[in-house]
């Protein structure tokens, strides 16, 4: 008998997202010095998309989503962050908002004033599953030769008649809808100040008053014994 072979089912990789303009990054927002020999601050690696724009997969650990997203704000200044999940990585980018939200310094507040606020879009799309045919990974002669080189009669065919439907690659491509998630993090930091002026110096604390306060009456008790022999004989 010749040897089943399961079908494995490929997953293909769905299409990306439709191309946006990247993030703004606060204006002289020093970038950290990044550490390790060899080590170097990259573009994404999906074309279109900046590295504002992070796709939250079930495999990518929620810790490395949370020091790139906090990297990006923090050291390189950006303004807004993307999260794109799809079917059962939604939730991954839930926690990993709500983990922003708390790790972040910025305050909770609505569109248009200083500090953090988020838009949720849904959706829907189109993901493809490969189904190979029973004789996939076969060429010809190693399916002729699975079945031992005799013919064979199948329903409705004759003896002798070749049978190219299994000798081929046949794929089956299997539809299927899946939730999409968008979601787009608005920060609104603290922008650098353009005023040129010299600010005045704020009031110091009590407790630096009194220690600057302490140690000029130091000084001022600190005298030279001679010095005071001095005085007393001019008296």
């Amino acid at each position: 008998m010749p040897a089943t072979r399961s079908r494995k089912v490929v997953k293909l990789k769905p299409a990306l997202p439709p191309p946006e303009p990247g993030a703004g990054f606060l204006a002289q927002q020093p970038i950290k010095v990044l550490q390790g020999q060899g080590t170097r601050r990259s573009d994404s690696t999906h074309p279109g998309h900046p590295r504002t724009t992070l796709f939250v997969t079930r495999r990518t650990k929620l810790g490395a989503l949370i020091a790139r997203a906090k990297s990006l704000v923090l050291d390189e200044g950006a303004t807004e962050l993307k999260l794109y999940a799809l079917g059962a990585a939604i939730s991954h980018t839930f926690v990993l908002l709500h983990a922003l939200m708390d790790i972040l310094p910025y305050p909770i507040a609505g569109p248009g004033r200083a500090g953090m606020w988020f838009e949720i879009r849904t959706g829907t799309t189109e993901c493809k599953d490969e189904i190979p045919g029973k004789r996939s990974g076969l060429n010809g002669v190693e399916a002729m030769d699975a079945e031992g080189g005799k013919e064979e009669e199948d329903e409705g065919g004759k003896p002798g008649e070749e049978d190219w439907g299994d000798l081929g690659f046949f794929v089956e491509d299997k539809a299927e809808i899946q939730t999409r998630n968008k979601i787009v993090l608005h920060i609104s930091g603290r922008k650098p100040s353009t005023d040129t002026k010299p600010k005045k110096k704020a009031r110091p604390s009590a407790k630096k008053r009194k220690a600057r306060a302490g140690g000029a009456n130091a000084s001022e008790m600190d005298v030279d014994p001679a010095d005071d022999e001095e005085a007393l004989m001019n008296m």
